[in-house]
């Protein structure tokens, strides 16, 4: 129950308390995302993800001055089948700002292993991104005793009223 109610509805509460904070223009946005990368376990990852939040821009004058705010849900997959124990969903707030045409941001949330049970075991999780377009990325998951890190780079494709006016 518990865990339930930490992985849905407080996410959402923290992302719209964070929105009704900005003062200026919002533009709305969803961000699909594939991202290769390698963990501590020495195992090559694909991470999957969609985000879904607002950017926003103080000032209104330079859309390349931006902050943003998604809430992003993803699944890791290691490659090699036999570390399937090691696979996860997340459910992530991430935040950061644009300047110019470089991003930088970070993301806190719950990875979401599946136990031996089929129960899913929630664990603590950061991440630290930058780059535009092809970022560096790195997700920490808190699960046991060791952390779980992977370190890769991702391709998002962000989609918002901006890509559309330029078509």
């Amino acid at each position: 129950m518990i865990s339930r109610l930490l992985s849905y509805r407080i996410p959402c509460y923290l992302l719209f308390i964070c929105v009704l904070n900005f003062a200026g223009e919002f533009v709305p946005y969803i961000s699909p995302g594939i991202m290769l990368a390698w963990n501590s376990h020495r195992v090559q990852t694909i991470n999957l993800k969609i985000g879904v939040g607002v950017a926003y821009n103080p000032s209104q004058h330079h859309a390349a001055d931006m902050g943003f705010v998604n809430l992003t849900y993803g699944k890791r997959i290691c490659v090699e089948q036999l570390l399937g124990d090691l696979d996860y969903r997340y459910l992530d707030i991430e935040g950061g700002l644009f300047k110019g045409f470089f991003v930088g941001g970070s993301g806190i949330g719950l990875a979401f292993y599946k136990e031996e049970s089929g129960k899913l075991l929630p664990v603590p999780k950061i991440a630290f991104f930058a780059g535009d377009v092809v970022f560096v990325r790195t997700d920490i998951v808190f699960r046991k005793v060791k952390k779980d890190i992977d370190i890769g780079g991702m391709l998002v494709a962000p989609i918002n009223e901006y890509v559309f006016k330029a078509w």
